[in-house]
């Protein structure tokens, strides 16, 4: 381990990288996202952030206005969801909107995100050398994650996704440090982190039940097990309740997390999502680029003059690719006719009806091939998809950003399914197993999603993986050697 002079060095270092490729990203492919005055980009989902704080510094309600009609433009009436986001990400930016204009808060929020991501790769060196007890379990991490855009690409935008990656890592930093030196103050602080990052991305609230599991292999008796647990879920309990309660106050319902759980929708984009889900096909529009299937029936902007290509095996013996062309144009008259609620239905129960004709026809491909297909489009992709040009240095950027993400994503998932099984027991192996475990079975099966973004907070435990399964080898290797 490096002392702390040398730590403050690499924390400088990693700064000027992080930088670096957040202004080369933002210059190079994110010019036309830009909202901040220099740094910060809008993503997809930024509004649902930023609007319900602006709504509460102007009105005194926390909440954001939307249509019903979404992914269909329209002027439709404008309905006001006072819980559709947890505020936890929120806070960050209504602190800075306080005192600053709306683009200043945009940027300085980017810089905090690129500040806590910075110290986050230095405390996940730190996490893979006490696991590992090799000095280069430290420094390989650090290169690997520190030279690597795949996280840093969501650095400056206004997004929970670089938030809830750097206080993962915090929250697993604490919690070994916990295991470790069986300080208290540890595991409060890893609760803080851990609950936090639940609040900004719900879904990873079944990872609880493995914190859980690890801390009674800790403690190994039920009175020590209730005693951390206590202290582990207190911060948790803390973030969480005000939002509950003010939610009771306001509608006199319990709504623990978000209503409605998605953006609002209307039922053809339920319906449609759902059938293309079932056989495995990824119902995004908004990046398809003609090579998703939810650009079929959506399409819009860049997705005009294309049509995505179904495979065969979509089909079954109750409807053909002239049926999924006659939705695609109903779905073009609904555009012009939002409003009419009798067309949303009758599309959405033709999609109903597709969706249980393959099931009953595919049961095998619904259950199981569809899932293990999602999960691969969620995972395969190059870590550097955003570098599209086809000049030499950007080839070269590109195949070295590729090597950056797959390399952790193949040795590190051997090693993974090597190492996660044979130590279950392990503490913090159990935490770490779980997370993937936990969003696979969420994301995957529950939810039935595609989103690759997803799966970042997965790609810093394949680079530990990936060096625990790397160095034992390389350590013996050097023995031989020298004798």
């Amino acid at each position: 381990m490096p002392n702390r002079k040398i730590k403050i060095l690499f924390f400088f270092l990693l700064l000027i990288i992080k930088f670096s490729w957040v202004f080369f990203i933002n210059n190079t492919f994110k010019a036309n996202s830009l909202i901040g005055n220099f740094i910060a980009t809008k993503a997809g989902d930024t509004q649902s952030y930023v609007e319900p704080i602006e709504n509460y510094l102007n009105t005194g309600k926390y909440g954001m206005y939307m249509g019903e009609y979404t992914p269909f433009k329209s002027d439709g009436p404008l309905v006001f969801y006072p819980s559709l986001r947890t505020p936890h990400y929120g806070v960050f930016y209504l602190f800075f909107r306080t005192f600053f204009s709306m683009n200043v808060s945009f940027d300085l929020l980017a810089i905090l995100q690129i500040l806590l991501e910075t110290l986050s790769i230095l405390a996940f060196a730190s996490l893979c050398h006490s696991i590992i007890r090799q000095k280069a379990a430290y420094y390989i991490p650090l290169l690997v994650i520190g030279f690597s855009s795949w996280i840093t690409f969501y650095a400056c935008d206004i997004l929970t996704e670089s938030f809830t990656c750097s206080f993962i890592i915090f929250g697993l930093y604490f919690f070994n440090k916990w295991i470790t030196d069986n300080k208290i103050k540890y595991i409060l602080a890893a609760g803080f982190f851990i609950a936090y990052a639940l609040m900004m991305k719900p879904f990873l609230i079944p990872w609880m039940f493995f914190f859980a599991l690890s801390i009674l292999f800790v403690t190994k008796n039920f009175k020590g097990f209730i005693k951390y647990s206590l202290v582990f879920i207190f911060p948790l309990i803390l973030v969480w309740s005000p939002w509950v309660i003010r939610n009771y106050i306001l509608t006199g319902t319990i709504i623990p997390l978000s209503k409605p759980t998605y953006y609002p929708r209307k039922n053809l984009v339920r319906s449609c999502s759902e059938f293309l889900s079932a056989w495995g096909g990824d119902p995004i529009w908004w990046e398809g680029n003609c090579k998703t299937a939810g650009t079929f029936f959506y399409p819009v902007d860049i997705n005009l003059d294309c049509e995505y290509k179904f495979p065969d095996y979509v089909f079954t013996k109750d409807y053909t690719l002239e049926d999924l062309r006659y939705l695609r144009n109903q779905i073009t008259l609904f555009q012009n006719d939002v409003k009419n609620d009798s067309m949303d239905r009758a599309i959405s129960h033709k999609f109903d009806l597709m969706t249980a004709s393959f099931i009953k026809n595919k049961p095998f491909h619904y259950y199981i091939l569809a899932p293990l297909m999602r999960l691969k489009n969620s995972l395969l992709k190059s870590g550097s998809y955003y570098i599209n040009r086809k000049t030499i240095p950007f080839l070269i950027l590109n195949l070295f950003q590729t090597a950056l993400y797959l390399l952790p994503l193949t040795i590190g998932g051997i090693g993974l399914l090597i190492l996660g099984s044979a130590k279950f027991r392990d503490p913090m192996n159990v935490i770490m197993l779980g997370l993937p475990i936990s969003l696979i079975f969420v994301l995957t099966f529950l939810f039935k999603l595609n989103e690759w973004r997803y799966f970042i907070y997965v790609y810093p435990l394949m680079i530990l993986y990936m060096t625990q399964l790397f160095l034992p080898p390389l350590k013996e290797l050097k023995k031989a050697e020298k004798i």
